[in-house]
């Protein structure tokens, strides 16, 4: 995605969420996330129990999103979290029109002028 210019490493994340998801990504950009230095907390064990409590929930990427703790920690220091892989799922699936100030075809990723 990366090289076919639909998002840059140091995109903020927020960019790239389809729209109708409502998260709080700390500032993080897609580098943060692959590098798990988000600051983005995963309490895998608080929401295993909720998740496993439910066995028969169909449950999407934005229901556990609502289960993960609201601090965060500062973008920087190394910390594993699921989370990360979870947003950047939904960042590759949204794809670049979830960001409209992003176009995949145009120089610097803009969107061409209108004529």
């Amino acid at each position: 995605m990366v090289e076919a210019g639909e998002l840059g490493l140091d995109d903020p994340v927020a960019g790239h969420l389809p729209r109708d998801l409502r998260f709080d990504t700390n500032g993080a950009t897609i580098r943060d996330l692959l590098g798990h230095r988000s600051g983005i907390p995963d309490d895998h064990d608080a929401i295993r129990g909720t998740v496993l409590s439910d066995p028969l929930r169909v449950w999407t990427p934005a229901d556990v999103l609502e289960l993960v703790p609201t601090k965060r920690n500062p973008i920087g220091p190394f910390e594993h979290a699921e989370t990360n892989y979870l947003l950047l799922s939904q960042a590759a699936t949204a794809g670049p029109a979830a960001s409209p100030s992003r176009h995949p075809r145009a120089p610097g990723g803009r969107a061409p002028s209108p004529s």
